[in-house]
């Protein structure tokens, strides 16, 4: 095998190993935090960490050329997913055994493919 194979290998296991252990780490937080709370927190980090990226990169000028109506499609995108996605999730998480819970975790590629056609 080869270099970028074995690199590529070993990505993919860490990324099932986080994968499978969401379940948990989601019990685990909302024994603290209700689903709302968490929501918030997972919302204002990928906000602040796009906000990092798009300071730093290249095409961060094409964002004055867009219209307001792209504006409006994009924030709607943004609320659909991960925000009304997660909103569900993680009251799924509060109301449901981890086990039953993760199914609907497994679910995202879908929704993001239908939400897609809708849209």
């Amino acid at each position: 095998m080869n270099r970028f194979w074995d690199r590529g290998l070993s990505y993919a296991v860490v990324v099932i190993f986080f994968w499978a252990s969401v379940a948990t780490a989601f019990k685990l937080a909302l024994r603290y935090q209700n689903p709302q709370t968490l929501v918030l927190i997972s919302t204002v980090i990928s906000f602040i960490a796009l906000s990092i990226f798009l300071a730093f990169h290249p095409s961060r000028k094409d964002l004055r050329t867009l219209s307001h109506r792209e504006w409006g499609l994009y924030i709607l995108l943004g609320f659909l997913n991960p925000f009304l996605y997660y909103q569900i999730l993680f009251v799924a998480y509060d109301l449901l055994p981890a086990q039953m819970a993760q199914v609907i975790n497994f679910t995202w590629p879908v929704f993001i493919v239908l939400a897609t056609l809708i849209l």
